[in-house]
């Protein structure tokens, strides 16, 4: 199976390309050195050269409060480039993956999202991703979406890993208490991943490791796993200094994978025990 990967030197996309290659798919990786997805025609013209059976869109401009202060460039890498994808998908009739967030959400519910519930995002960022979701919605057929939520891995600074390499020097850290999410780990949705690329039970699909938490807790818990001698302060999100709300309440629910495909995936907590213990 011939598979084009954007984003894949990120957070996911190293890990799902060495993971795919080691099963034998055709993987080609797609960076923003290589293939600048903005162009929408260029961009067209490479998915019909190449011509893969699925495309799993990863390339996107993640940070959140940037993407506040630069709305211009958030529109036209998370929202004009997945259009770009979307229509090279339909020029050849092969499978999206399109990874999404969380904060295509609002946070005003007190219980986890599931697919069903209807977005309304509250920064820019959500925003865009809302708006490619729309986009594919509208164009394909043949689209899995992925909602998922607070990455953690090697590759890339994310979360966690700021968590514990400042409690290996700091005494104290202050992170927001009312701000709740499912932390997932990369690795874990490698195999949810390959399952899709098998599927054609297509639509919307939120996965993350099961559990949700505050960042607070959050980072209570990387402090104690990784035995670092750091005490976490509990502040507001308004005390944060963020440049883009979050929202209070964004955790998703894994309900409609796991039961489609028979794989319950773990809890965060022991996904993160496995990742620091990586990390040592």
């Amino acid at each position: 199976m011939k598979i084009i990967i954007t984003g894949a030197t990120g957070l996911l996309g190293s890990e799902l390309s060495s993971y795919l290659k080691e099963k034998r798919y055709e993987i080609i990786e797609w960076n923003s050195k290589n293939q600048d997805i903005t162009d929408i025609n260029n961009t067209i013209k490479n998915i019909k050269k190449i011509r893969p059976e699925v495309i799993i869109h990863l390339a996107a401009f993640t940070n959140v409060d940037e993407c506040e202060e630069n709305k211009g460039k958030a529109f036209l890498i998370n929202t004009q480039g997945s259009w770009a994808i979307t229509l090279g998908a339909k020029e050849i009739n092969c499978k999206l993956i399109y990874f999404s967030t969380d904060y295509v959400f609002d946070g005003n519910k007190d219980t986890p999202y599931y697919e069903n519930d209807l977005p309304n995002p509250i920064n820019y960022y959500g925003m865009t991703k809302y708006l490619a979701e729309k986009k594919i919605v509208e164009t394909l057929k043949k689209y899995f979406i992925v909602r998922t939520s607070l990455l953690f891995g090697k590759k890339r600074e994310n979360f966690v890993l700021r968590i514990y390499e400042k409690g290996k020097k700091e005494k104290e850290i202050k992170v927001p208490s009312d701000v709740i999410s499912s932390p997932t780990y990369v690795k874990d949705l490698l195999l949810p991943v390959e399952n899709l690329l098998k599927s054609e039970e297509y639509g919307i699909y939120h996965i993350v490791n099961s559990d949700y938490s505050s960042r607070y807790d959050l980072a209570k818990e990387i402090v104690k796993v990784a035995n670092l001698n750091c005490e976490i302060i509990p502040i507001t999100q308004k005390e944060s200094g963020w440049k883009a709300k979050r929202p209070k309440f964004s955790a998703l629910n894994n309900t409609k994978y796991e039961l489609i495909f028979n794989h319950k995936i773990r809890s965060y907590k022991d996904a993160l025990i496995d990742f620091i213990n990586s990390l040592k």
